[in-house]
């Protein structure tokens, strides 16, 4: 995976809070093509982080669709990290949408 920023943010800081910042990641799907997507929030949900992620590509149909993922923390051999997880259960993803909307207004 791979992360662009123009500006550094504290440790454990909303993305939501910043206004001024640009961050894009990319990575490998479960296709095995790898994309590039612009980071829009993250954000706590019970106990869990997830990221809310525009596709840099368009997609068919000109739509916009922001994408949901879980964050999962991983440490390897003393490095830190984390892992972009699909989230697999409706409940939790309706969940995740639930409060993302909710934070965008």
């Amino acid at each position: 995976m791979n992360v662009h920023t123009d500006k550094k943010r504290p440790h454990g800081e909303d993305m939501a809070n910043q206004t001024d910042e640009s961050i894009s990641l990319s990575f490998p799907g479960t296709d095995g093509v790898t994309r590039e997507w612009q980071v829009i929030d993250s954000f706590r949900l019970r106990d869990r982080e997830y990221i809310a992620l525009l596709p840099l590509e368009a997609e068919g149909g000109g739509e916009i669709n922001i994408h949901l993922f879980r964050l999962e923390r991983l440490t390897q051999d003393g490095a830190e990290g984390v892992s972009i997880v699909s989230i697999a259960s409706d409940m939790e993803y309706d969940e995740a949408r639930e409060e993302f909307e909710g934070r965008i207004g």
